[in-house]
C-alpha cells in the first residue's frame, strides 16, 4: 500500500465527515435514521478490522456506489458477492515453486538423528522400529494387559475360572 492510497483514504474519510456534518446541521434526524446509525455502529464493532489496502478498496467501492446511485433494477457486481479476503487457489507450478523456495536454506532432507555422537549405539525405540511386526505383536498384548480397567480384569478372571471349572468335569 503506497502513500497515494493513504492520501485517498484520508480524502474519502474527510468527505464523509463533511457530509455527515452537513446533514447533521441542516435537518433533524428521525428515529429510523438513529436506528440505522446504531445498527451500523454495532456491525462495525462485530466485524473484524481489515488492513489498509482492504479499507481503501472498500472505500473506493462505496464511493463508486454512492456516485452511481442505488438502483434496485441494476445488476449486483461480482465483487459485492464474493468474499474480498478470500485467497486465490495456487496452481501446481506455484505450489512447486514455493516448496523449492522453502528448501533453499536447508542442508539435508529427511530424518536427523538427535544424538551428538554419531558412533554411539541406538536407542530401544530405534531398535523397536527396525523389528518386524510379527516379533512385536505378541509383546503388545502383554504390555496392554496392565492397562486394562478393573471391570475388564474382573470379566477376564470370571471367564478363566469358568474355563477351569469346565476342564475339571
Amino acid at each position: 500500500v503506497g502513500p497515494a492510497s493513504g492520501e485517498v483514504l484520508e480524502q474519502l474519510r474527510k468527505q464523509r465527515r463533511e457530509r455527515a456534518v452537513a446533514v447533521a446541521q441542516s435537518r433533524f434526524l428521525s428515529q429510523d435514521e438513529f436506528r440505522k446509525v446504531r445498527l451500523q455502529q454495532a456491525v462495525a464493532q462485530l466485524l473484524p478490522r481489515r488492513g489498509k489496502k482492504r479499507q481503501v478498496e472498500e472505500m473506493l467501492l462505496a464511493s463508486e456506489h454512492l456516485s452511481h446511485g442505488s438502483n434496485a433494477d441494476a445488476m449486483v457486481s461480482q465483487e459485492h458477492i464474493e468474499n474480498l479476503i478470500k485467497k486465490r487457489k495456487m496452481t501446481k507450478e506455484e505450489r512447486l515453486e514455493s516448496i523449492k523456495s522453502g528448501r533453499d536454506g536447508r542442508s539435508t532432507f529427511g530424518y536427523q538423528k538427535k544424538r551428538l555422537n554419531p558412533h554411539c549405539s541406538s536407542t530401544n525405540q530405534e531398535k523397536r522400529k527396525k523389528k518386524s511386526f510379527q516379533m512385536l505383536k505378541h509383546n503388545r498384548g502383554v504390555r496392554e494387559k496392565g492397562k486394562r480397567s478393573f471391570r475388564e480384569k474382573q470379566i477376564a478372571l470370571r471367564n478363566s475360572l469358568l474355563k477351569q471349572q469346565k476342564q475339571k468335569r
